[in-house]
């Protein structure tokens, strides 16, 4: 069986299910299967935030076999800081 990856809104999904990522401003990301039917909705409204998740998605679908379940939490603290960081 598959290893599952977990999503930021803690839902499971196989990773071979995903054939699209779509982002929907003020709104989230949408997950899309072979179909073009939804297989998940991660409520995001923040527009950084929905590019650190389509980035991080994009990185586990590329990965082949040797993939990593994300830690969301350490990726959006990541994010946070870098933003706010003066230059």
């Amino acid at each position: 069986m598959e290893n599952l990856l977990q999503l930021p809104n803690g839902n499971l999904i196989a990773r071979s299910s995903i054939k699209g990522v779509v982002k929907f401003p003020n709104k989230g990301v949408a997950l899309r299967n072979e179909f073009n039917k939804f297989l998940d909705f991660i409520r995001e409204p923040d527009a950084a935030a929905q590019d650190l998740i389509v980035k991080v998605l994009l990185s586990v679908l590329s990965a082949g076999r040797e993939w990593t379940q994300p830690n969301w939490a350490d990726e959006m603290d990541y994010a946070l800081k870098t933003a706010k960081t003066p230059e």
